[in-house]
């Protein structure tokens, strides 16, 4: 049994299921649970938070703070959020109900910034002071740590580099309203849309018919010829997109994390090959970009950090 420790709670709200770690000071992971988010239901999922923390078995007096990532913006002094569209909540004032339910500081920040504080704190970027995070998945989102801190920029606005106009004339519309977004032409979703459009133009491919992202990465080790363009594309794009940023941020590192991310060097090292390209020479050579390390663990794991932080300040 565990006595006289301290443990802060890190919690990962996704549109799908919640994760949720005790994390001790060293950054160990002591226990874990994951439930089914309840949908628009938002006092029956703040019910579940509590239930998981004590299905843990770690008691409410061991625990300092907790840290909440969401999918979405954040007042970050308030903890509030005007609205969830992947979750179904509006105008929830999460931290002050929260803590109303369990009296714990709660912390509350968008997921994105929680998942590059926790690569920071425990993964690939441990030790560094200046980090981009890069999530590619279904979109495209990122995380900016600068001197050790989670950039905000104004109305917590920064980090949305999955909307940076990479291809404004002739790309792809974009949920956002606009065209060509970096989402729309490097994404997990993009590289299928671009591997489905030139099949459709007769090419012969061993692609099969309804692709996934992991069919056009495993064509792509096969030789076949629009898979190794529709991945190309993409690394061009992310290339050039974080040559961009990182001549405004000079980086020490790049973490390169999401869905796209398993396939390892298969598309690290056309990223690394065109950011190469476009960025200054010196500027390249201080710059790393590695992928993640920490997975599905990232968002829980920077949840509870910044609730260590916060709780110190």
């Amino acid at each position: 049994m565990l006595l006289n420790k301290n443990f802060y709670v890190g919690i990962d709200l996704g549109g799908t299921s919640i994760k949720l770690g005790i994390i001790d000071q060293s950054g160990n992971i002591i226990a874990q649970q994951e439930s089914p988010t309840p949908s628009q239901r938002y006092e029956e999922t703040l019910d579940l938070f509590v239930e998981m923390i004590n299905k843990t078995g770690i008691p409410l007096r061991e625990i300092i703070s907790i840290g909440i990532g969401v999918p979405g913006f954040v007042d970050i002094e308030k903890g509030f959020i005007d609205i969830l569209v992947n979750v179904g909540w509006e105008n929830a004032n999460l931290k002050e109900d929260l803590e109303a339910k369990i009296n714990i500081p709660v912390f509350v920040n968008n997921d994105a910034n929680l998942a590059a504080y926790g690569e920071v704190w425990q993964g690939a970027a441990k030790g560094a002071k200046n980090v981009i995070c890069v999530t590619i998945g279904t979109g495209i989102g990122s995380g900016i740590v600068i001197d050790g801190n989670i950039y905000h920029g104004n109305n917590g606005m920064a980090g949305e580099i999955g909307h940076l106009p990479i291809n404004p004339i002739s790309g792809h519309l974009c949920n956002c309203g606009k065209i060509g977004c970096l989402e729309t032409e490097a994404s997990a979703t993009a590289i299928v849309n671009y591997a489905i459009e030139v099949i459709k133009r007769g090419k012969k491919t061993i692609i099969p018919e309804n692709p996934t992202t992991k069919d056009i990465f495993i064509a792509a080790k096969n030789g076949d010829e629009i898979a190794n363009e529709a991945i190309n594309n993409a690394a061009y794009n992310l290339g050039l997109a974080l040559a961009q940023i990182s001549h405004a941020l000079a980086p020490d590192i790049i973490v390169i994390g999401g869905g796209v991310s398993k396939a390892g060097e298969q598309i690290l090292a056309p990223i690394k090959d065109y950011f190469q390209q476009f960025s200054l020479e010196k500027l390249n050579k201080q710059t790393k970009i590695v992928l993640a390390k920490l997975e599905n663990n990232a968002g829980i794991m920077g949840a509870a950090y910044y609730a260590m932080v916060k709780v110190k300040q």
